[in-house]
């Protein structure tokens, strides 16, 4: 029986479900990673909200604190005035908000309390031992002013049952002190209503499930329902984690039975602790969303990637179908089904090797007819050779008679005999660098001997263009490891271009100098100068800037091509600047310094 082959449409829907399951594991770990980043920063603001709202219990505090400071300097208290002091301080606590101010002395004896008039009896809260009941705050609770003696610093007390006020208070303490003691201790007693009006009022707050409890547990203020709440504990859970940490994120129910995630942050200036809480719904609500979008798209990502699999594949199967039916038949193949890149590759396949054919027996042509024109040049160059001697010895042997009126046209038969002469040989050492015969002596070699050969070579014609020539030599000896006879022929180029282009009674300049491990020497003139445009192509072979200049000497443009092919094959570089036309040009050669 024979095997089934697989189909187009089942490899692709394979393919489609090997790169979906793993997207589809990656973007449910993106949804929990996100998740918990979600549910770490709301208990992050909502851990920040809580320590908001206890540095705003602190600060209300210290604000009461500073008052009773501000007030114990009064000089009434300094003389003793007593009476006048207490009209001053039920004055100052009616407009601070608060119930009462009261004195006491060094050994902790209540000496006036602003709700009585000066003079009548008050009790004293070491006398009240705490009373039994520990689901109740104190009576009279003096630990907070027993704290004050002790350290002689401010410090306030838990939620208390005031023995004078006959309610629920809490104080704040400031000692008193002269001539380096305690003499008083003033404390001012403020009703719970404080701060849960500091919870309402606020707007950081309003609204917000938020409660204030003390060291002991009781509750201080509250966001609703304080009147119901306040002066009873905290629930034990709460009460032990504040134990464990100071501050942190847990997971509770108000007594009213909301489902609450809750925050928590104890003060180290009070004692107190300030809580505030989110209904635990609402981020639950979110994270709920957050999975059931993300696996929707998941889910829908994976029966559209099906689909679309599916549909490929049937146009992919017409498209291969039609081509291999072409084939067969030997026609054109119809553009039918799916046009990728890979079946137009497939159709045109045959074209392109035959377009690649031709393009490689063109170029193959090319190459055999630059190989060709080399030839020819190198013939050409070795077969003008043979003439130009024998002209120049025949004029060489004219030049003999001595005959005056011969002069003139020996000297130019002369001259022009040097030129081609000299052209011949640049041919026929470019076409040695191109075919790689070019054999250079190489050999230590002092490169400040080679460029003063090539400043005496260069003399007569500088002088006969009266064109003055500076140079600067580095003393001593400049040791390179070259040939000295083609490093003559390029700095004698380099002086015969600079001779050239500048202008009678112009300035020719050589330098050399060492460069760190190179020798750098370089060939100035303030002739005509070099165009920007043309500076990236000078050093190549057959170029000239302007062939209308000094056209009867300008060469082939052969010169400075060999002067860079003699330079790299040494090892070096050589470079060319200038400012543009008729601002002079500055070539520049460096060569490794002998080590």
């Amino acid at each position: 029986m024979a095997r089934t082959k697989a189909t187009f449409g089942s490899y692709l829907v394979a393919l489609v479900m090997l790169a979906v399951i793993p997207l589809m594991l990656i973007a449910g770990v993106l949804i929990w990673r996100q998740t918990v980043l979600q549910r770490q920063a709301f208990e992050r603001s909502l851990l920040q909200t809580a320590q908001a709202l206890s540095l705003a219990v602190d600060r209300q505090i210290f604000a009461d604190a500073v008052m009773l400071q501000t007030l114990a300097q009064s000089p009434l208290l300094e003389r003793g005035e007593l009476r006048g002091f207490h009209a001053v301080a039920a004055r100052v606590i009616g407009e601070h908000g608060g119930l009462f101010i009261s004195l006491f002395d060094e050994k902790g004896r209540q000496i006036f309390n602003t709700l009585r008039p000066p003079g009548a009896p008050l009790p004293t809260p070491f006398e009240y031992p705490a009373p039994p009941d520990p689901e109740r705050p104190p009576l009279g609770d003096p630990s907070a002013l027993e704290e004050v003696l002790r350290t002689g610093k401010p410090a306030n007390s838990d939620l208390v049952y005031g023995l004078v006020a006959g309610r629920l208070i809490f104080l704040v303490n400031v000692p008193v002190i002269r001539g380096g003691r305690i003499r008083y201790v003033l404390n001012a007693a403020f009703s719970p209503d404080v701060m849960t009006r500091l919870l309402q009022e606020n707007r950081q707050f309003a609204g917000v499930p938020a409660w204030i409890w003390d060291r002991r547990g009781f509750i201080v203020g509250r966001w609703q329902n304080a009147d119901a709440f306040v002066g009873r504990r905290v629930p034990p859970q709460q009460l032990e984690q504040i134990k464990a940490r100071s501050s942190g994120v847990a997971k509770g129910e108000s007594p009213e039975g909301m489902a609450l995630y809750y925050s928590y942050a104890r003060s180290p200036v009070t004692g107190w602790t300030a809580s505030v809480g989110a209904e635990r719904g609402e981020l639950d609500r979110a994270v709920r969303a957050g999975w059931i979008v993300g696996g929707t798209l998941m889910v829908g990502g994976v029966l559209l990637g099906l689909l679309l699999a599916l549909s490929i594949a049937a146009r992919l199967r017409r498209s291969i179908v039609s081509l291999a039916a072409a084939a067969s038949r030997n026609e054109p193949p119809q553009a039918v089904g799916l046009r990728t890149r890979e079946i137009e590759l497939l159709e045109h396949a045959v074209l392109e090797a035959a377009h690649a054919r031709e393009a490689r027996l063109r170029r193959e042509q090319a190459e055999a007819e630059s190989e060709t024109k080399d030839r020819y040049i190198a013939t050409l160059s070795h077969e003008l050779r043979n003439p130009l001697a024998a002209l120049g010895n025949a004029v060489h042997l004219l030049g003999m008679d001595r005959r005056e009126d011969f002069a003139p046209t020996l000297e130019m038969m002369q001259r022009q005999i040097a030129q081609l002469t000299r052209m011949v040989n640049d041919l026929l050492d470019v076409s040695r660098v191109t075919h790689g015969k070019i054999t250079l002596r190489l050999e230590p070699t002092d490169l400040a001997r080679v460029v003063a050969r090539a400043i005496e070579t260069a003399t007569p014609a500088l002088e006969a263009k009266r064109l003055r020539l500076t140079h600067e030599l580095a003393p001593g000896p400049l040791m390179v490891r070259g040939d000295a006879a083609r490093l003559l022929q390029v700095f004698s180029n380099l002086l015969d271009n600079a001779t050239k282009f500048t202008p009678s009674g112009g300035e020719v300049g050589v330098t050399l100098a060492s460069e760190d491990t190179r020798a750098l020497a370089v060939v100035s003139d303030n002739g005509v100068g070099i165009d920007a445009a043309f500076l990236p192509k000078m050093f190549e072979a057959f170029t000239q800037a302007d062939t209308s200049l000094e056209r009867a000497t300008s060469g082939l443009g052969l010169g400075l091509a060999l002067a860079r092919q003699i330079v790299e094959a040494h090892g070096g570089s050589i470079s060319a600047t200038s400012a543009g036309r008729g601002q002079g040009s500055r070539l520049t050669v460096r060569l490794p310094l002998l080590v």
